[in-house]
């Protein structure tokens, strides 16, 4: 008898934790239904200056995480974060909430998963400033999406000691303000070159009286020394499309580093705008 209550003691002990109460004043979003057995750990509801909803891969630029597109918001921001049983994926809710969102009508602005989304560091503490939500790469998933002005976004990750962690953010409607490339290269002091380049860029580089530079880089699977000649040679074939496109040349600078950038933030072949 005493060998039968040990061994449900030790049960009991690795079952997950999940007779606690949602966190206090908290609710699900209208609509909404929860993951079974979910409970609510986090809980906002108030209105806001300004939210990030990123539309593209978190990336580290001169050491400020920016997404490759986003849309700022500004209005009524209700956030409520669950915490799963270890025993579920981080696809589980995620698709859970997924089919409701696509069912309602809602719009995919944008969706990744595992390491296309970027480092899970920059989600959490970034992007949605709560620790917890940091976890494997491998498990994580993000969508952002609009209907009538409103916005949610959705992520959901499995942290190395299991727990699994899924924010449902909903952003009331609110006025827009989409962030241009412009302000972009401004505020990081680099932007990823892609064709066509923004009329604002162009037009600024062709004002702009310092001179600017233009970063060639390849994948790391590549030789080290022909990966730094190919970077060159892509950072030259932009400048000799920026020169056709009404820029000077003596403005334009050319350097490549090959495959010597952090490989989670690298893909594919890319060519940097890097103003001083």
């Amino acid at each position: 008898m005493r060998r039968i209550c040990w061994v449900i003691g030790l049960m009991l002990l690795g079952a997950p934790v999940l007779a606690a109460k949602d966190y206090p004043g908290s609710s699900d979003h209208a609509g909404l239904d929860r993951f079974p057995l979910s409970y609510i750990v986090h809980y906002r509801d108030q209105n806001i200056p300004e939210y990030r909803l990123a539309l593209g891969e978190l990336e580290k630029i001169n050491g400020v995480v920016t997404p490759e597109k986003e849309v700022r918001l500004s209005g009524p921001l209700k956030r409520v974060i669950y915490r799963l049983p270890n025993s579920y994926s981080a696809q589980a809710p995620f698709d859970h909430f997924r089919d409701q969102l696509t069912g309602q009508g809602f719009e995919i602005l944008f969706e990744c998963a595992g390491q296309a989304c970027g480092s899970s560091n920059y989600w959490a503490n970034t992007i949605f400033r709560y620790s917890k939500l940091y976890g494997l790469e491998r498990s994580q998933r993000y969508l952002a999406l609009k209907k009538a002005g409103q916005h949610i976004a959705l992520y959901s990750i499995k942290r190395g000691n299991k727990r699994v962690y899924t924010i449902v953010d909903v952003i009331g409607k609110a006025e827009e303000q989409k962030v241009s490339k412009l302000d972009q290269l401004l505020e990081a002091g680099s932007l990823l070159y892609r064709q066509p380049l923004a009329d604002e860029v162009l037009e600024y580089l062709r004002q702009a009286e310092s001179p600017f530079w233009l970063l060639g880089a390849v994948a790391p699977a590549e030789d080290a020394d022909a990966g730094v000649s190919r970077s060159v040679g892509l950072a030259e074939a932009v400048r000799d499309q920026l020169v056709e496109a009404g820029i000077a040349g003596e403005k334009v600078r050319v350097h490549g580093v090959g495959a010597l950038m952090p490989s989670k933030e690298l893909r594919e072949a890319q060519v940097w705008i890097v103003i001083p």
